[in-house]
């Protein structure tokens, strides 16, 4: 036969089969092999519709062939007369040598071609059965449970057994579903069974699965009408208490709920309306008795305190039903009763904070106080509390410009008091000014008190001296910075040494090369080993602290700040040129400002006290100031510090500085878990902790923080890709804490 006559053959095999099969015959039913064939053939095929339907019932079958279904006892019975695990081997022998291998073109069980040489027909059904020849073999001519293949015998008995099983549990469901009483108990039963299908009915088809499926629903549809009017009965007839109430909210939410969903549009809105009746019947007697009480709270201080505590005892009584109308509408009585005896406790409140003497312990005494009649969140949010709070902060003001006072006055005795003789070598010599006492800032300080003339960033350091931080251009974790105020020390340690702290002054110390990489030929690459070493020059040993923190933070930073130069490539050589030169200038104008305004000036002293307040990201002194103010970060004599709002603090701390990140974004709102792990001798927070989010190279992210603190004002965040690498926070930020914008409300 040449290859065209066989795609021909092969096609009209593929049409005949095609066409739609007719129910399922039995073999004895027709007489020749050709008759027996077809009747095989259509068992063979009825497989097709019905595996794909258990392969998507179960895709994750045991079983791994998928003409299984044709084993079930419907189709043997119908072909075969018997189950397929009826069938002794013989049986199963007898079948496949006189049918099947013939139809197949397969040798009989002795190995013996039995059809002799095949008609046109008989040729047709061989190419049509090519494809069961592995199900023939298996499940015929295998001799019993020890035999092999995918359609073993013990393969198909242990398939059987399972769609029996489930046959039968669909059987008795089904049984249930059309006699199941008008109970709860039944409906709950219907709903785990209808639950179950999946798990119940793997090898079952979906026509089978959704009988069942529609079978229950319709039950339970049937019977819920009954049920919901049979548990508002026995819910009417329960006592009309609050004990009462809420358990009938309870199984109403999580009992009745699935049967009230299986009612029509119009049966659910019925029932809503006869619960929410039979619950207000409940709540009725209980929540009199609450308004009555609310409404006798007199408008007094003491009354304020009975507010709390009514208010206390009804949210916890009917916190769970606090949705439904009666007690929506109790909540709004509350609302007027408490404007009312607050607005009636003010005046007697004022009075009282204003009697107390401005102490420490006084003023805390109120405050807490204060949290007594608005405990929560919430109650610190309302408008009331403000006007409760105002008179105390007016206290807190008070004490705070009286500690002010204080600190200036030992700032000055100290400023004034002569230094005691020296113990450092002679070899630095005394300024000519002469003298130990350095004048302390005043009022009369004006702009042009510091003299800058002549200098090269003159306009740099009267901003410094006046306070206006904004218009410096610099952060304090710059490398020019840092230089900066490493000069500064240097300058005043060499002009003028008599003025520093002579008991506890610090030698500065300069970094030198001891040892270079050298190559092969003899030039040097670079410096191998380094050494602190002294300068000769003297420093204040406070300033001298600020001035490690500074050099420690610009060089962690090293990489960022080239960084930045570098992402400008048309720039970076220029930027790099540009901050040599800075450098220079920096130097030189600092070697001239310090004589040229002489070692005790006043007007020197402020310059020195704003570049440690800008080093450490703390507010600046401005014009007009005679030195730092106190804040909220700053304890008041006698009070314990206060927390602020930490989540907040360090969520706009994150979203800030994420502004800068080159790859990675902040997903906003996504800051975690903060905690405060160290705190200071003050009780103000040392270190936080917290986690965030962030979108990279890949979505959803997570990464963490570390803020560290100086003197309670946030002074480093370190995350977790750069954890030695001091960030500074945004000056902003800080100095909304610092003025206590995240107190908590």
């Amino acid at each position: 036969m040449s290859s065209k006559a066989l795609l021909y053959f092969v096609v009209a095999v593929s049409a005949v089969y095609a066409q739609p099969s007719p129910p399922l015959r039995s073999l004895t039913s027709v007489r020749d092999i050709e008759q027996k064939c077809e009747v095989a053939f259509q068992w063979l095929e009825s497989g097709k519709s019905s595996s794909s339907a258990v392969r998507a019932n179960n895709p994750r079958a045991r079983y791994a062939p998928s003409l299984l279904p044709i084993f079930r006892d419907e189709p043997m019975t119908a072909v075969f007369g018997t189950p397929y695990d009826r069938m002794d081997a013989a049986t199963r022998l007898d079948i496949y040598d006189k049918v099947l291998s013939r139809c197949a073109g397969l040798t009989d069980s002795r190995g013996r071609n039995s059809g002799g040489r095949p008609n046109a027909a008989m040729t047709q059904h061989i190419v049509a059965f090519s494809p069961y020849m592995n199900l023939i073999r298996d499940a015929f001519l295998s001799p019993g449970a020890g035999g092999g293949g995918q359609y073993a015998p013990a393969v198909v008995g242990r398939y059987l057994a399972e769609v029996r099983e489930q046959s039968a549990w669909a059987a008795q469901t089904l049984s249930f579903a059309a006699s199941a009483p008008a109970t709860l108990d039944a409906f709950q039963q219907l709903h785990t069974q209808r639950d179950s299908i999946a798990a119940k009915t793997q090898w079952l088809d979906s026509a089978e699965r959704t009988r069942l499926t529609d079978a229950i629903a319709r039950r339970q549809s049937d019977i819920a009408p009954q049920i919901v009017d049979s548990w508002l009965r026995d819910a009417n007839a329960a006592p009309k208490n609050l004990t009462s109430a809420r358990a009938l909210y309870t199984a109403r939410s999580s009992t009745m709920l699935p049967v009230v969903r299986t009612l029509p549009a119009a049966g659910q809105a019925d029932f809503e309306r006869r619960y929410n009746a039979l619950l207000d019947t409940h709540l009725a007697q209980p929540l009199a008795a609450d308004l009555a009480r609310l409404n006798a709270i007199p408008a007094t201080l003491a009354g304020a305190l009975q507010l709390t505590g009514w208010k206390s005892a009804f949210d916890a009584g009917f916190q769970q039903l606090r949705q439904h109308p009666s007690v929506a509408n109790a909540e709004i009585e509350f609302q007027r009763t408490r404007a009312r005896v607050y607005s009636g406790a003010l005046p007697a409140w004022m009075q009282a904070v204003n009697a107390i003497p401005v102490d420490g312990a006084a003023i805390t005494a109120k405050r807490r106080e204060l949290e007594a009649f608005f405990p929560t969140r919430d109650d610190r949010a309302l408008p009331q509390f403000a006007q409760f709070e105002s008179p105390l902060r007016a206290k807190e003001d008070q004490l705070r410009i009286r500690a002010e006072a204080d600190l200036q006055r030992q700032a000055t005795a100290a400023t004034a008091a002569p230094a005691p003789p020296s113990r450092v070598p002679a070899n630095n010599a005394t300024p000519a000014t002469g003298g130990r006492t350095r004048i302390a800032p005043s009022a009369a300080l004006n702009a042009s008190s510091l003299n800058v003339a002549g200098l090269q960033n003159a306009t740099f350091f009267s901003n410094i001296y006046k306070g206006d931080f904004a218009n410096i251009g610099l952060t304090s974790d710059d490398m020019t910075f840092a230089d900066l105020f490493s000069g500064y020390l240097t300058s005043f340690g060499k002009h003028c040494k008599a003025y520093l702290p002579q008991d506890t002054m610090v030698p500065i110390m300069k970094q030198i090369c001891t040892a270079e990489w050298v190559d092969g030929y003899g030039n040097r690459k670079s410096c191998a080993e380094w050494k602190s070493v002294p300068t000769g020059y003297y420093a204040d040993p406070e300033l001298y602290a600020v001035r490690q923190k500074l050099n420690r933070q610009a060089a962690g930073d090293t990489l960022r700040n080239v960084g930045k130069m570098l992402l400008r490539k048309e720039a970076a050589i220029g930027d790099m040129m540009a901050m040599a030169g800075n450098a220079v200038a920096f130097s030189n104008d600092l070697d001239a400002i310090v004589p040229q305004n002489g070692c005790p000036s006043a007007a020197l002293l402020r310059l020195e006290q704003n570049l440690r307040q800008f080093a450490l990201n703390k507010p600046p002194i401005r014009m007009g100031e005679l030195g730092p103010k106190l804040s909220a970060i700053d304890p008041l004599p006698g009070m314990p510090f206060r927390d602020q709002d930490y989540p907040r603090l360090l969520e706009d701390l994150i979203a800030a500085h994420s502004r800068s990140w080159a790859m990675n974004r902040y997903i906003r709102g996504s800051a975690a878990g903060v905690s405060v792990t160290a705190r200071d001798a003050q009780g103000r927070p040392a270190k936080i902790v917290a986690s965030y989010r962030y979108n990279g190279f890949q979505n959803g992210a997570q990464g963490s923080v570390t803020l560290t603190f100086t003197e309670g004002m946030p002074e480093c965040m370190y995350f977790f890709d750069f954890p030695a690498t001091c960030r500074t926070p945004d000056r902003g930020i800080a100095a909304a804490y610092s003025n206590g914008g995240y107190s908590p409300r």
